[in-house]
């Protein structure tokens, strides 16, 4: 599912901080965001965020287990 925010103020980071996501990491310009939704750390909520100009793009993912691919 993506979302586009148009003309943010804020740095993304805070944005995403405020609404109980963490930073895992960043790949170039995207950065990517996780929300468990249990303690265990999965079923989790996955962001992926891009910015151009002054918009904001997320892509949000539901990570269901943890990868079992080495």
């Amino acid at each position: 599912m993506k979302f586009t925010i148009t003309d943010i103020t804020d740095n993304p980071t805070n944005l995403l901080r405020r609404v109980g996501y963490r930073f895992q990491r960043q790949d170039g310009e995207e950065m990517s965001f996780v929300r468990p939704l249990a303690s265990a750390g999965y079923p989790r909520f996955h962001a992926y965020v891009r910015i151009h100009g002054s918009n904001l793009e997320i892509s949000f993912h539901l990570d269901q287990k943890k990868e079992t691919y080495g």
